[in-house]
């Protein structure tokens, strides 16, 4: 990766982040330690990656994603970024950030859930632009079956992710089993992002 491409994925992070940069620099051992983090996290490998998920999901999304962005962020190699829809703002041209999220993105992370499968933006906009990338990661976030009934839209030649048992996310109803679901994917994408460099 280029210096001045690592530098724009950086500053994207940077930018998707300074709220939280913002509240921790007032915390006193923060500050302190602000530069060492900040030259740590620059020394990662930057890995911005793209959520596609459906509008009906967001609940299951929050839950999935507040379960495995702590382990992305304890991640030695890569300084993790995720982009998602709610971080457009009025006025802006939602077709075009959305297209300049996925280009930018190393990875797409894909909840799949029934509700992802029938809708129509994510058809015609995200998923052809995802399944293009070199690196998606769909996850079943709820149920689906793969015996030919479901049309699965291009993901049926994928690996879709699911716990040892099989279970898609809203499956494993203990957090404990979450939390194994959140760790065993964290393993995988990083194992992708090794095989796989930019």
């Amino acid at each position: 990766m280029s210096r001045v491409k690592a530098f724009k994925e950086f500053s994207w992070w940077l930018q998707d982040n300074m709220c939280l940069i913002n509240m921790l620099y007032n915390l006193p051992l923060f500050r302190v330690h602000f530069v060492d983090f900040v030259v740590a996290l620059a020394m990662k490998q930057p890995a911005p990656f793209f959520v596609s998920y459906a509008h009906h999901d967001s609940s299951d999304a929050e839950r999935f994603l507040t379960t495995l962005e702590p382990l992305l962020r304890t991640s030695s190699e890569f300084a993790f970024s995720r982009w998602m829809d709610h971080q457009l703002l009025p006025g802006d041209y939602y077709l075009a950030e959305i297209n300049q999220a996925i280009e930018h993105s190393r990875f797409g992370l894909i909840l799949v859930s029934p509700a992802l499968l029938a809708s129509g933006f994510i058809l015609r906009n995200e998923l052809p632009a995802l399944l293009g990338k070199g690196m998606v990661v769909p996850v079943e976030l709820q149920r689906i079956v793969f015996d030919g009934s479901m049309d699965l839209k291009g993901l049926e030649s994928r690996q879709v992710f699911r716990d040892s048992r099989r279970r898609s996310f809203d499956a494993c109803r203990t957090i404990p089993d979450r939390r194994a679901f959140a760790l065993d994917l964290f393993s995988k994408i990083v194992a992708l992002l090794r095989r796989n460099p930019c």
